[in-house]
């Protein structure tokens, strides 16, 4: 696949072209089909395991033991879906550093059936 990319720091655009490995055998999707499997397979990456790694720090686990790695990766979409909708126009890390100075009302969040902070002021 190529893609085209522009960076507005530098100004500059960049074309890249990525190859995929796939079990697929050529004849069996068309090229159209193929890419549409790569980019809902990043799609889905950028949207959730994204965000739990950027913002919860998930690759840092170390743990192998498949139950622990289940209940962490539960915990995270919890608090991920929590962080999202407590404040839903505030960038997540904002509202993590908010929390993190008022750990009463990330409480409140968790015990509440509809998370949601009340606006900056």
């Amino acid at each position: 696949m190529r893609s085209l990319s522009y960076n507005k720091k530098t100004r500059r655009t960049s074309r890249q072209t990525r190859r995929y490995i796939s079990s697929l055998k050529p004849h069996e999707r068309s090229h159209a089909q193929r890419e549409s499997l790569v980019r809902g397979h990043w799609a889905v990456e950028n949207k959730t395991h994204w965000r739990r790694d950027a913002l919860l720090a998930e690759d840092r686990i170390r743990s192998r033991n498949p139950r622990v790695v289940t209940t962490l990766a539960l915990i995270a979409n919890d608090a991920l879906f929590v962080l999202l909708h407590a404040a839903p126009f505030d960038p997540v890390p904002e509202t993590i550093e908010r929390l993190t100075r008022h750990p009463s009302m990330a409480l409140a969040l968790i015990r509440t059936n509809k998370p949601r902070l009340k606006p900056k002021e």
